[in-house]
């Protein structure tokens, strides 16, 4: 059974550092990418560096992963930071609402930490995975291989 389907919705996050204004072009191809996979992208509000590497606090981080998880039309949520920063948002997160409400979460670099917290605390299925990699220098494999195994369930 696919992971995602055509219609879908898929959350963008970023739970660690946040991003130079200068990523919004990536973002933008990223979600070209998704749109044109038959996805729906919704982008966190909290995605940018607003002070040194801050793009909130990590309660409003944490409060954006929560409502991804509690919205019902996205069906599974990519992270796009990385850095030293993941680990902050664990203590605001409301794990049994996760487990109630889980869906697949991707994440990359420091995001192991909130991987492998999701998985032991609410049994949530977590991801290694860098959503980046649709926009990089292997796009052509790299969105085959997506399509591929989240969207047409082959290996």
């Amino acid at each position: 059974m696919s992971l995602l389907k055509y219609g879908d919705a898929v959350g963008i996050v970023a739970c660690s550092n946040g991003l130079s204004l200068e990523s919004k072009v990536y973002l933008n191809d990223i979600k070209k990418v998704l749109d044109e996979l038959g996805l729906r992208v919704v982008f966190s509000e909290k995605l940018f560096k607003e002070k040194d590497i801050f793009n909130g606090t990590n309660i409003e981080k944490a409060q954006v992963l929560m409502k991804f998880f509690k919205d019902k039309d996205i069906k599974a949520i990519f992270d796009v930071s990385g850095g030293d920063l993941a680990n902050g948002v664990l203590e605001y997160l409301d794990y049994q609402d996760i487990k109630y409400n889980a869906k697949p979460f991707f994440g990359y670099s420091d995001l192991s930490v909130v991987l492998n917290t999701l998985y032991s605390k609410s049994n949530v299925c977590s991801y290694l995975y860098q959503i980046r990699n649709l926009v990089g220098n292997d796009s052509e494999n790299q969105i085959r291989n997506f399509k591929n195994t989240f969207i047409d369930d082959k290996d």
